[in-house]
């Protein structure tokens, strides 16, 4: 099973001010003095990549689930390299369940989805995050069907 990350209008703009911030320190690098590199002209050098890559990676990453009924459930995030890839043995999850979590900015408030494997040791691992509540839903529906775990599961 795979989902593919959402892809907003933020991502674009994190992208294309990361680039711009890459086009302009490099350009007054080259048109200007290699010599008097200050700690303000590395600050564009290094927060263009992470923003371009961030962006790219919203853009064409994808989470997929893979499950061996008795044996593992394995999470790989890319084609991109990103945090949040592992593999769980199947006969330690108890649970799973999703839980809806409130992220507020000043003039906005948005809702993120976190889908939760709970393990007989007591200790949950986040598999994924949904921005929408049916897709929690399905997922978690979906990976219980695959681990053959009953759906007696809570919305906290």
């Amino acid at each position: 099973m795979t989902r593919r990350w959402s892809f907003k209008s933020d991502d674009v703009f994190i992208g294309g001010m990361g680039l711009f911030l890459l086009i302009f320190e490099l350009g007054s690098l080259v048109y200007g003095s290699l010599g008097s590199l200050g700690v303000f002209e590395l600050i564009p050098i290094i927060f263009g990549p992470i923003m371009v890559y961030y962006s790219l990676a919203h853009r064409i990453n994808s989470t997929r689930f893979s499950v061996v009924v008795g044996r593992e459930i394995t999470v790989r995030r890319g084609p991109l390299p990103w945090s949040g890839s592992h593999v769980l043995s199947s006969s330690e999850v108890v649970k799973v369940s999703w839980r809806g979590e409130a992220r507020r900015s000043r003039s906005s408030t948005w809702y993120t989805y976190r889908v939760v494997a709970s393990l007989r040791n007591g200790k949950e691992t986040v598999l994924d995050t949904c921005d929408k509540e049916e897709q929690a839903a399905f997922l978690r529906q979906e990976l219980e069907r695959c681990l053959n775990i009953s759906s007696i599961t809570e919305v906290l």
